[in-house]
């Protein structure tokens, strides 16, 4: 049972680094523009 709770969050982990990712490019675009 305790394994399961490890690997369900580590996938939420994995799924929520590309989000991550992705919000720092658009704010790094953003930055010229100011």
């Amino acid at each position: 049972m305790k394994s399961l709770l490890l690997f369900v969050s580590l996938i939420v982990l994995v799924a929520s680094m590309p989000v991550d990712v992705a919000d720092n490019h658009s704010n790094k675009e953003n930055v010229p523009l100011v």
